[in-house]
């Protein structure tokens, strides 16, 4: 029984170092996807709509490489203020490790683009989006690959003008981008 003890001990012990407890975008989607002041939503390739019969056979192979789409937002009111600047630095700080490449970077001030990826020049993991509004508040936007290219990437962008988005799925974030 001793024996028994001892191991499952160290088993505990191991797990419990093994966890990483660093930040990570996956941990703050997570935390926060039961949290009222985001919003949340997992979009499914399906919801794309796209129109095949239009896609060439490259566009075609450049959607199979997308594995998940998630997009989280928080919108600033007078009343978080303090709050909305608190999470906005979260993900700043998240977003400037290393391992976060910057892609591109458009707009200065009050709002802003920042397009980064995790991976090599040769294959992409992720894709983030965050951009954020000192007025309306911040959303970012984790495109999640399998074997993505920065070709498969390009050819994906270029695949989403044949897609009719089921905007029933993005409804939650109507309130968001309609504010002042």
């Amino acid at each position: 029984m001793k024996a028994f003890t001892k191991l499952l001990s160290v088993v505990t012990l191991g797990v419990l170092l093994s966890c990483n407890s660093e930040p990570s975008l996956q941990k703050y989607f997570v935390e926060n996807s039961d949290n009222p002041k985001f919003v949340n939503v997992d979009i499914a390739k399906s919801s794309l709509n796209f129109s095949e019969e239009k896609l060439t056979s490259e566009e075609l192979a450049a959607i199979e490489t997308v594995k998940k789409l998630n997009v989280i937002a928080y919108q600033v009111d007078p009343k978080n203020a303090n709050e909305y600047i608190a999470e906005q630095a979260k993900v700043k700080s998240i977003l400037s490790d290393a391992k976060y490449q910057e892609l591109m970077k458009m707009g200065e001030g009050e709002s802003g683009i920042t397009v980064r990826y995790v991976g090599t020049d040769e294959l992409i993991d992720e894709v983030v989006v965050f951009a954020s509004d000192e007025k309306k508040g911040f959303v970012v936007a984790r495109i999640i690959g399998e074997d993505m290219t920065p070709t498969s990437l390009m050819t994906l962008v270029q695949a989403m003008q044949h897609s009719k988005i089921d905007m029933s799925k993005l409804k939650q974030f109507e309130s968001f981008m309609n504010t002042k």
